[in-house]
Order: C-alpha cells, then sequence, then structure tokens
C-alpha cells in the first residue's frame, strides 16, 4: 500500500486539482466511452464521476474537504465530511460524517492505456484512515459514520464499517476504532506498493 499525506480543509492547489479531476473524468468518457456519459452508469466510474463533480463545484465550507497526496502532492482520494451529533445505541455522540468520498478518477477506471503513471492503490483507504485519526485527536473516539450507495458499502465493510439500523449508513465505532486502524496498518506493511 502506498503512504499519503492527510490533509484537511482546502487550498487554492487543492481545488484546481478537483477540477482537473473532473477535466480528467471529461477526457476518459470521451477517450473510452465514446463520449457517451449514459455508457458510465451504474458502473463505480460513473459513481467517481457523479462525486468528483460534487467534490469540485459544492458549495460548501473549504473546512468541510479532507483528502490525500502522494509523495508528488498529486490528489489521489478527497472527501466532503461533516462534524454533527450521531446516534449510536439510542445515544447521541459527536463524530464525523462522511458525505461524499472518492478516488481520483485514475485510480477508479480500469480501460487498457489509462494514466497509469499518476494511479496509486490505498488512496481512499488512506483518507478513511486519516478520518477515523482525526476523530480520535478531536476527541470523537474514532466515531465516524459514512453514507454510502449500496455498490460501495462492501469497500467499506471490508475496512471495518458496520451496518446501522438505516439502509445507507455504516459506522466506526469509539470501540472499533483502534482495531480498524491496526487492521489498515497491518495491511500497508504487508503489501507491496505499486
Amino acid at each position: 500500500m502506498n503512504i499519503f499525506n492527510y490533509i484537511i480543509g482546502t487550498s487554492t492547489d487543492f481545488r484546481i486539482q478537483l477540477i482537473r479531476w473532473n477535466n480528467k473524468c471529461r477526457e476518459y468518457i470521451n477517450t473510452f466511452y465514446g463520449g457517451d456519459i449514459h455508457r458510465i452508469f451504474g458502473t463505480r466510474f460513473g459513481d467517481c464521476v457523479a462525486k468528483v463533480e460534487a467534490l469540485a463545484f459544492s458549495g460548501v465550507n473549504s473546512s468541510s474537504y479532507r483528502g490525500v497526496t502522494d509523495n508528488s502532492g498529486i490528489l489521489q482520494a478527497a472527501a466532503i465530511v461533516s462534524i454533527e451529533q450521531i446516534e449510536i445505541e439510542a445515544e447521541l455522540k459527536q463524530g464525523i460524517i462522511i458525505e461524499s468520498l472518492t478516488n481520483a478518477p485514475w485510480n477508479v477506471i480500469e480501460q487498457p492505456g489509462q494514466d497509469i503513471i499518476y494511479k496509486h492503490k490505498g488512496a481512499a483507504t488512506s483518507l478513511i484512515e486519516g478520518i477515523i485519526g482525526e476523530s480520535q485527536s478531536r476527541g470523537f473516539g474514532g466515531i465516524v459514520k459514512v453514507l454510502t450507495i449500496e455498490r460501495a458499502k462492501e469497500f467499506y465493510q471490508n475496512i471495518g464499517f458496520r451496518e446501522t439500523d438505516y439502509s445507507r449508513e455504516l459506522i466506526v465505532t469509539e470501540y472499533t476504532a483502534n482495531t480498524v486502524l491496526s487492521e489498515i496498518k497491518q495491511r500497508r506493511q504487508l503489501q507491496p506498493l505499486d
């Protein structure tokens, strides 16, 4: 697994890189899908395109953004989060909610001839690791909730998120946060860099 730098909030460069992601999505649609956006619907890449557009053009406060960059400073995954009260077993606790999270488009698309030079595995996992760590450092015990679509549930569950009583929600609690972080660290040590 690669090593990434965790970023809280946006800078001008962060915003510019999100716009570049949006442009790269359009380029991939033209190159790999003949310019037909309908061909990406229902795919991981289609989900990525929708999230990139939301991230790039969102009007949320810049402090709501999180991201990870590689050693070259290239943004590899990004998210919009909020700090709110989260219901856990009929009790309200402070935590971080991931509202939207995606990898850079080159980390998602699987087409021959793509920009593999930029591809870095583990970016989204590293971003989640950073968000859980931030939750702990803010005194929230590592509590993180994600609002997700059905296709993405398995990704979050493989990391250690658990289902709640609500169909789109998955959560890491203060009781599971350290285990999740340990497992991510262990995976990083076992997997070679790409």
